[in-house]
């Protein structure tokens, strides 16, 4: 395998993708420490493989043995099922507020069709009854308000958590309600939110988590 035009190659589809080397390496899971790997040993047929699905070209195409880009999907009938691949910006906490840096963690695949922005990590067990586990990968819509009832991130001045929005509107106020007993409600009021000390990040619409 020449290893120099697999290189070439993969920058090049980077440069018209928009995208560095490391930004395809991790999305595509060969791992972030594949091209400095090349110096001692050949990829496996795998990532190899794993990069040609990433691009959407075949194998062959990546290892200089065609020019011709083709494709990984060149099979009668077979489609590729339509990924995203979703930016992990930091942590959100599911028990008390935690400070949300937005430090890319990441990126986590998902179905086309999902409609998010970005995600977070759940941290604590205060949205378990939701179904989100601590560790979770939360999958977030970017919006400035959320239906009643639903559950969202919410930034609380320099920090942020994870609960279910509830608008009482004859007080004028916001509640944040877990979804454990044994967490207590979070109760912001009219001028918390006009100053903007409080204020809706995004809807939740997926998590995903590992099976322990």
């Amino acid at each position: 395998m020449n290893k120099t035009v697999l290189i070439e190659r993969i920058e090049k589809l980077c440069a018209e993708r928009g995208i560095t080397l490391n930004t395809a390496f991790v999305e595509s899971g060969v791992g972030k420490n594949f091209k400095s790997n090349l110096k001692t040993a050949n990829p496996t047929v795998g990532k190899v493989i794993m990069l040609s699905m990433y691009f959407g070209v075949s194998k062959e195409y990546l290892m200089g043995i065609s020019d011709k880009r083709g494709s990984c999907y060149d099979l009668n009938g077979i489609k590729p099922v339509t990924k995203r691949s979703i930016p992990i910006l930091g942590r959100v906490a599911c028990g008390e507020p935690i400070f949300a840096d937005e430090e890319l963690q990441g990126y986590a695949s998902v179905e086309g069709d999902i409609n998010a922005d970005f995600c977070l990590y759940a941290k604590g067990d205060s949205m378990k009854d939701a179904g989100i586990r601590d560790g979770s990968i939360v999958f977030v819509k970017k919006q400035p308000t959320v239906e009643n009832g639903q559950i969202a991130v919410v930034l609380i001045e320099d920090e942020a958590t994870l609960k279910r929005v509830y608008f009482d509107k004859d007080n004028k106020r916001m509640i944040l309600n877990p979804a454990n007993p044994a967490y207590a409600p979070i109760v912001v009021d009219s001028a918390q939110i006009e100053s903007g000390c409080v204020r809706i990040l995004g809807k939740a619409v997926m998590c995903q988590f590992r099976i322990n």
